[in-house]
């Protein structure tokens, strides 16, 4: 049994990537994060919801999450250490409890006999789950997402939530603040037009009706 080859697209091959290009703005919003975790829970590939439970949870790459070993997990102080990232510095990922929860699910299909967290009945490492997701989007009627959008999702929820592009960087692992502003910079643009018209609601306008004397 191949996890990535129950659903009904063709496999891809091996190291084949996802092409993102430079500037993309698309990310799930909460309605569509809810209708893919949804179609994932009820996909063939049990492997699937946790992945993208732990992707939405923690901003990692996809490259991160399926080449993760369960001795990178420290249970006791709730972090995944990763060795080498894509720019090519070790980092720790804090897992909050929905992170924790996707683990935990995953230990069910542990294999004693593989180190990977991710890995098929006969032990070796997931390659890729690019088929099954992109089965669950078109179960949950959504188009244009990819998995690396998840990844983008995490940042933009963050900014939405009222967070600074600094934090974002740190969450995302991000080595240049240049590259968050590049890809969340217009949501704080559109949160600070918000946050400008809730002056509407206010009374810091009480001048506008005022008669100003000429001098």
């Amino acid at each position: 049994l191949n996890y990535d080859h129950d659903e009904n697209l063709p496999n891809p091959t091996l190291g084949n990537r996802e092409k993102k290009p430079r500037g993309r703005k698309r990310w799930a919003t909460v309605a569509e994060a809810k209708h893919l975790i949804q179609a994932a829970s009820e996909s063939k590939n049990p492997l699937l919801l946790p992945f993208i439970q732990l992707a939405l949870a923690t901003g990692m790459r996809k490259g991160e999450i399926l080449n993760l070993r369960w001795a990178q997990i420290d249970w006791e102080s709730q972090t995944i250490y990763l060795n080498q990232t894509k720019n090519g510095d070790p980092a720790s990922i804090p897992l909050n409890q929905y992170a924790l929860h996707a683990l935990n699910t995953l230990k069910k299909y542990r294999v004693r006999s593989s180190t990977w967290v991710f890995s098929h009945p006969n032990g070796e490492r997931l390659q890729n789950i690019k088929n099954s997701f992109a089965t669950a989007c078109k179960k949950a009627k959504i188009e244009g997402l990819t998995i690396h959008d998840l990844r983008r999702t995490v940042g933009s929820w963050l900014i939405n939530a009222g967070e600074r592009l600094e934090i974002v960087q740190e969450v995302l692992r991000h080595k240049d603040i240049g590259t968050t502003r590049e890809y969340y910079a217009h949501l704080e643009k559109s949160k600070a037009r918000e946050a400008l018209e809730k002056l509407d609601n206010t009374k810091i306008y009480i001048l506008e009706d005022v008669n100003i004397r000429k001098r």
